[in-house]
C-alpha cells in the first residue's frame, strides 16, 4: 500500500514539474489517447475505481485483488495486470468482426520487459511481449514508464451475443495496462457502399455547379 501511494505522488509531482517546466517528459507522455465513442468497452481507461476492495472498478473484474495505478499512458490512471486475471464481459453482435486495442508497458521498478495474454470469449487470440527497457533508479520513474506504453492490436470475431474479454501476464511478469478499446470493424461491402455513396454525391455536386456555370454563359 505504501509502495503505491508513493509512486503515485511521484507521478503526480512529476507532472507538476513538467508543467512549471522544471522536468522534460518524451513526446509520449503529452500525447492523450481519447478513447472511441464507438467502443464497447466500459472504463476503458479506468479512471473510475471502486469504493472498497480492488481499485478496479465495474464491469471489470478480477480474480484476486487488484490495484490501480496513477502510470497509465499520457498520466491518467490505469491498472496493473499479473498473474490476476481480468476481463469483462461485453454486449456483441453475432458475427461481428472487432478490432482490440490497448496500450501496455512493463512495470520497470520489477521487470524490464512482461508477457501477456488476450482472450476473447475464454480463447486465447493473442499474446504479446514488450521491448525490453532500462530504468534508471535515480530518474523520475513515471516518464520511463510513459516512455515505455506501446499500442497492441488484435481483430476478433463475435460468435454471441455477448463476449469474454480477458487480459492475463505470461512468465510472471507484471505490466501496466491503459486506454482498452473494442471496435466494431466496418464490412468490406459496407465501405464500398460509403464510398459509393460519397462518389455519387460528389458528382452530383460538380453536376450543379456545372449547369450554374452553363447557365451564367448563356446569359
Amino acid at each position: 500500500m505504501h509502495i503505491r501511494a508513493t509512486r503515485q505522488f511521484e507521478a503526480k509531482f512529476a507532472l507538476l514539474l513538467a508543467a512549471a517546466g522544471l522536468a522534460t517528459f518524451p513526446a509520449q507522455a503529452v500525447d492523450l489517447v481519447i478513447l472511441s465513442p464507438l467502443s464497447i468497452v466500459q472504463n476503458g481507461g479506468f479512471i473510475e475505481t471502486a469504493t472498497t476492495g480492488p481499485t478496479l472498478a465495474a464491469p471489470w473484474t478480477a480474480v484476486g485483488v487488484l490495484y490501480g495505478s496513477a502510470y497509465g499512458v499520457d498520466g491518467t490512471p490505469c491498472t496493473q495486470i499479473g498473474s490476476v486475471p481480468i476481463s469483462q464481459t461485453l454486449n456483441t453482435i453475432p458475427g461481428q468482426q472487432y478490432q482490440i486495442s490497448f496500450y501496455a508497458a512493463p512495470d520497470l521498478t520489477f521487470y524490464l520487459s512482461a508477457s501477456f495474454k488476450v482472450s476473447w470469449g475464454d480463447q486465447t487470440v493473442a499474446t504479446f511481449s514488450t521491448p525490453t527497457y532500462t530504468y534508471d533508479n535515480t530518474k523520475i520513474l513515471f516518464p520511463q514508464i510513459d516512455a515505455a506504453y506501446n499500442l497492441y492490436s488484435v481483430n476478433v470475431t463475435a460468435a454471441g451475443a455477448s463476449e469474454n474479454l480477458q487480459f492475463v501476464n505470461l512468465n510472471g511478469t507484471q505490466a501496466f495496462l491503459d486506454a482498452v478499446q473494442v471496435i466494431p470493424v466496418p464490412e468490406p461491402s459496407m465501405t464500398a457502399q460509403f464510398v459509393t455513396c460519397l462518389v455519387l454525391m460528389l458528382l452530383l455536386k460538380i453536376g450543379r455547379t456545372s449547369g450554374r456555370l452553363n447557365l451564367g454563359v448563356l446569359q
